[in-house]
This record gives structure tokens, C-alpha cells and sequence, in this order.
């Protein structure tokens, strides 16, 4: 701020000096000419920031999440073991990440069904083509589980049920032997009268073919002359013997029905309650008695036969 000093200069003389002190100055005026170089420093520093930001931003290289890449590819859905034939059962079709996928992996129903597994395949794996045969297999043979084999029986209307045996079926074997095998066995003392047998041979046994029927319709089947079944080895020779001594019946079983009974053996002697006669004369009348028993529960009644 400015001041005025009156002094006295010289002898009766007055005059004016004009004293400005240092502190004096305005200080509005000195500080904001700099605020405002600052400022326009600190705005151009800015604006040089931004704008090398914005030229990385147009050079970089923008980031997209792209989805995976898919394909369609089929997966077991079970382990199966060599020897098996692949049905849609055993297999499933999805989409698949197709960077964890082998290029060579099954991805149609149709180049899988039907052919033989030749090495083991684990549950939830990608089928390949070299794990399978080159063709699928065809006839009756993939129907045949591993182990079993397929043999087919000469059979009457009248040994499958009336033809109402089916392809699929759960049955029993009944075997009768004509009575000749067994008087030719007792040259000593032969027996009279008829020595036919009959017998329980095996029981819950797969039918896998009637005729030529592969599949069960639900018709019967009237003029088939075979029954397909599967068989063990030890079983198939039983069959085989027995086809060639005797007559081989069929009995259908109920689906649910997995209990096994007690083979059980029939003799005509059982059938018409003939007994052997006594080498005496006097023979009582009960011994002669020839009859069919037939039961109604726990009662009995016979019929008899002159």
C-alpha cells in the first residue's frame, strides 16, 4: 500500500516523497498470472495423457469372448467290454467341446450301432473307429451274449406253447425219453409195459429266435420248426444229447419269475399208478388197479384204465 511522508528538505522548504514499501506490493496481482501458467501446465499434461491413451486404445487389439467350438460326438454311457454288440443304449449323442475331443471320434448313431467292440471302452468316453469292427454285425449273432452260444431245437406247434412262443422269451426245457433206451438197459429182467420218462432239463433259458423271428411281434407262430436258444457249453451239450435221444417241451415262464425248482423226474408207473405184479397167484384187486390221477388241491381222483 502506498504511503505518503511529508518531510521537511532543506530551510523552511517542504516537499513530498513517495515511499513504497517492499510489502507494499499487490500480491493479486503477482500470484494469479503464475496460478494461471500452472494450470494451463497441469491442463496440458493432462490432455497429453488422454490423447496417448487414446491412441493405444485404436492400436490395441479388441477382446472378444468367443464361445467354445462344439461337435457333435457320442459318448458311451456305460463301460463295455470286448465282444459286445453297441445298441442306443450304450451310447449317447451331444454336443462336445471340440478341443477335448480325438478328430477321429464317432459323432452318428449309424456308424456305431451294431458293430462289435474289439477293445475295451470306459463309461463316458468318446467312441472311435478303431476300438469297433468295420461293419456292423448282422443276424442273429449279435443277439448272442458273451459266453452263450446259439442253438436251435426242432420244435412242434404243440412243444412251443401253441406258437405263442416269442423271440425274447425266459423258458424251461422238459425232456421225455421214449421207453425203448431204458427196457434196452434191463436185458435181465425187462420190465413191462411202457418205461417212458420225463424230466425237468433246464430252466430259464433265453429264447433268441423263433423260426426266423428275430423280434417278438406278439402273433403266434404256427408253422415255425425251430426254436433258436442261447446256451452255455455245458448246457449246450445237454441240449444236443437230449435232442437226439428224446423230445425236447418248452415252458414259458413268467418274465418276474426268477425262482428255480428242484429238477423233478416222471415215470408212467407214476402217471397210472401200475405197480408190479406179485409172483403169487392170489394178487389183491388194488395192485391190478390202473388209473390218471388227476388233483384239485389236496384231493385226488382216478381215473381208471382197463
Amino acid at each position: 500500500m502506498l504511503q505518503m511522508h511529508a518531510d521537511l528538505v532543506g530551510t523552511g522548504t517542504m516537499g513530498l516523497r513517495l515511499e513504497v514499501p517492499h510489502l507494499a506490493l499487490d500480491r493479486t496481482a503477482v500470484v494469479a498470472p503464475i496460478a494461471l501458467l500452472l494450470l494451463a501446465a497441469a491442463g496440458g499434461l493432462i490432455w497429453a495423457n488422454l490423447s496417448s491413451r487414446s491412441a493405444a486404445s485404436s492400436n490395441a487389439v479388441p477382446v472378444i469372448n468367443a464361445p467354445l467350438p462344439l461337435r457333435p460326438t457320442l459318448l458311451t454311457t456305460t463301460a463295455v467290454a470286448p465282444g459286445h454288440i453297441l445298441t442306443p443304449a450304450d451310447f449317447s449323442l451331444g454336443m462336445r467341446d471340440a478341443t477335448k475331443i480325438p478328430a477321429l471320434a464317432l459323432s452318428r448313431t449309424e456308424d456305431a450301432e451294431g458293430r462289435m467292440v474289439l477293445a475295451p471302452i470306459a463309461a463316458s468316453t468318446p467312441i472311435l473307429p478303431q476300438n469297433l469292427s468295420a461293419t456292423a454285425v448282422k443276424g442273429i449273432s449279435p443277439q448272442v451274449p458273451t459266453g452263450y452260444r446259439a442253438y436251435s431245437v426242432p420244435v412242434s406247434e404243440a412243444d412251443i406253447a401253441g406258437g405263442f412262443l416269442q423271440a425274447g422269451d425266459k423258458v424251461d426245457l422238459y425232456l421225455t425219453l421214449p421207453g425203448a433206451l431204458f427196457s434196452a438197459n434191463d436185458t435181465a429182467a425187462p420190465k413191462k409195459g411202457d418205461l417212458s420218462k420225463s424230466t425237468l432239463l433246464l430252466q430259464a433259458i433265453t429264447v433268441l429266435a423263433v423260426g426266423t423271428k428275430l423280434k417278438t411281434d406278439g402273433t403266434a407262430s404256427t408253422s415255425v420248426r425251430t426254436a433258436t436258444l442261447a446256451l452255455n457249453t455245458e448246457d449246450l451239450a445237454k441240449v444236443a444229447l437230449a435232442n437226439r435221444l428224446g423230445t425236447i417241451s418248452f415252458a414259458i415262464r413268467n418274465p418276474a419269475d426268477k425262482a428255480l425248482q428242484t429238477p423233478t423226474q416222471a415215470e408212467l408207473a407214476t402217471l397210472v399208478n401200475e405197480k408190479e405184479r406179485p409172483s403169487t397167484t392170489a394178487t389183491p384187486a388194488h395192485l391190478h388197479a390202473r388209473g390218471i390221477s388227476f388233483y384239485s388241491g389236496h384231493t385226488r381222483s382216478t381215473i381208471a384204465i382197463p
